[in-house]
């Protein structure tokens, strides 16, 4: 199946939604303006996905990844290439010194703004869907591409028809531009059953 497109702009507008309510919580928590946005949204089956793994290597190796069940049950991951998710991580450490790898206190504040990020996103999906998540902490993963992260978790719920919500994601800070990618697999059926419902609760 798949979803129409009511339910597509239903889901990107719960996506924008977190993702202004994480760039909030960031700002509040370093005392410093950052834009966050996410002006793409794009629902890719997961055998398009594997597919697209497939065919070439991401640049998206540096990851945090967050696992939920719930109401809908699926892997979040915000995904950057090292060397962005390194400079995020030394503007909002405030880190003077520049680095080309991610030490233990990088990795942490990177690991914090995933963190962030992640719930904020899936909070909002929470709330807007009358439900409760169940969250695994969320960890740091290097060296392993994104889309392989996401499919893996896919994979292993070969009950459900699978899909990846890819969503580009732009930080604004500090007179820096930095690109990463927010992915979220979920089960189709799962998620168009709480996008109806959604939809008619606003109609």
């Amino acid at each position: 199946m798949r979803l129409s497109q009511d339910q597509i702009d239903a889901l990107t507008e719960v996506v924008n939604i977190g993702v202004g309510r994480a760039a909030g919580s960031l700002c509040s928590l370093i005392d410093r303006h950052i834009e966050l946005h996410v002006p793409q949204v794009e629902l890719v089956p997961a055998n398009e996905m594997n597919a697209r793994a497939s065919s070439h290597k991401s640049t998206l190796d540096t990851s945090v990844i967050q696992d939920f069940d719930g109401v809908v049950n699926g892997r979040a991951v915000l995904a950057f290439p090292r060397a962005s998710g390194v400079l995020l991580a030394q503007i909002l450490g405030e880190m003077e010194e520049e680095q080309d790898e991610l030490d233990l206190d990088l990795a942490g504040v990177l690991e914090e703004v995933g963190n962030i990020v992640l719930n904020g996103v899936l909070g909002t999906m929470a709330n807007l869907f009358k439900g409760e998540f169940l969250y695994t902490v969320p960890r740091l993963e290097s060296d392993m591409d994104a889309l392989h992260l996401v499919l893996e978790h896919s994979s292993a719920r070969e009950s459900a028809e699978p899909a990846i919500l890819v969503a580009d994601a732009h930080f604004s800070v500090a007179e820096s531009d930095i690109c990463g990618s927010l992915l979220l697999a979920f089960s189709l059926d799962d998620m168009a059953e709480r996008l109806e419902a959604l939809l008619e609760s606003v109609a």
